[in-house]
């Protein structure tokens, strides 16, 4: 074999055993939930409509599909977003069934590093237990944990939240 041919060889050599296996796949994926409305009932009383949710959402969804192989905005644009992004689409609005199906979507597969960001309100219900607001209803410790990320098949999982209570539903202490 020529020298040229050896560096050939050599060289060929290098890009496949830099280039990752099937087997061993990893993909990454970001849930951006953006919700401005304050939660139904009395765990809402007094607390207004946001601004900036939909937008922080928007802004996260941008940031994240820069190292996400898939990113979902599960958000409604207010009237003011619109006006400034009027091309911008999302995959959703911000509720629990919504964000079930989309996690629900990734639990077959490879596995994954997963980005949830969640921007809204955070409150406390009646017996005291802080949860996220959704449109259709309330996203708990508990269903955030046990049922939500309990199902991937994520090694790696980054949560963001932007939220009064975030603290008392990522514990297991109420604050």
């Amino acid at each position: 074999m020529t020298s040229f041919g050896r560096q050939l060889a050599a060289g060929l050599l290098a890009v496949v055993c830099a280039t990752p296996s099937v087997a061993s796949a990893k993909k990454t994926v970001a849930v951006v939930v953006g919700n401005n409305q304050p939660p139904a009932g009395e765990s809402g009383a007094g607390l207004a409509t946001l601004r900036y949710a939909d937008d922080d959402a928007h802004r996260y969804a941008d940031l994240l599909r820069r190292v996400a192989d898939d990113t979902v905005l599960l958000t409604v644009y207010d009237r003011q977003t619109r006006g400034r992004v009027p091309d911008a689409a999302v995959d959703g609005p911000p509720t629990l069934a919504a964000l079930r199906k989309t996690l629900a979507a990734f639990a077959e597969g490879d596995e994954l590093t997963v980005y949830l960001v969640f921007a809204g309100h955070g409150a406390i219900d009646e017996s005291g237990a802080p949860f996220l607001s959704l449109l259709d209803g309330p996203l708990t410790r508990d269903v955030l944990f046990d049922e939500l990320l309990a199902g991937l098949p994520a090694d790696r999982v980054h949560l963001i939240i932007d939220a009064c209570h975030a603290a008392g539903v990522l514990s297991l202490i109420h604050i």
